[in-house]
């Protein structure tokens, strides 16, 4: 039997409720999914078993989404892994600073299911590996 491998996600907050929002729009799309709670436990991930795309607060505890977008992009091996920034910063400046760290796209808080799937499958196409 042949068993195909699902692309993941790596959704990193430190909310509880958007973590399971995000977790069941991610599921619904048909992507594998794993949890960081800050920035720190996300570098561990990504390091672990780097995911296909990453969806990543800014404000957290321990180590802030700049500081791990930013290691995230210095290390080659996950250098052009798609940042997507899920925020509730709004101003133009966070915006900027996001993308100077690295960041792919820069969305503010709430983001709807549909936009959401949207963006992972512009970024991530078929859910199957190839």
């Amino acid at each position: 039997m042949i068993t195909e491998k699902r692309k993941h996600v790596l959704i990193v907050d430190d909310e509880e409720v958007i973590v399971a929002v995000l977790r069941r729009y991610v599921t619904m799309a048909g992507y594998d999914q794993e949890t960081a709670m800050n920035g720190r436990e996300a570098l561990e991930r990504v390091a672990a078993n780097p995911p296909d795309l990453i969806l990543l607060d800014l404000m957290m505890p321990e180590m802030n989404g700049f500081e791990a977008c930013r290691q995230i992009r210095s290390n080659p091996a996950t250098a052009k892994i798609p940042v997507i920034v899920l925020t509730a910063l709004r101003s133009q400046s966070d915006s900027q600073e996001a993308r100077n760290c690295g960041a792919t796209e820069f969305i503010v808080k709430p983001v709807t299911g549909e936009e959401l799937v949207k963006r992972l499958k512009h970024y991530l196409g078929s859910p199957f590996k190839v």
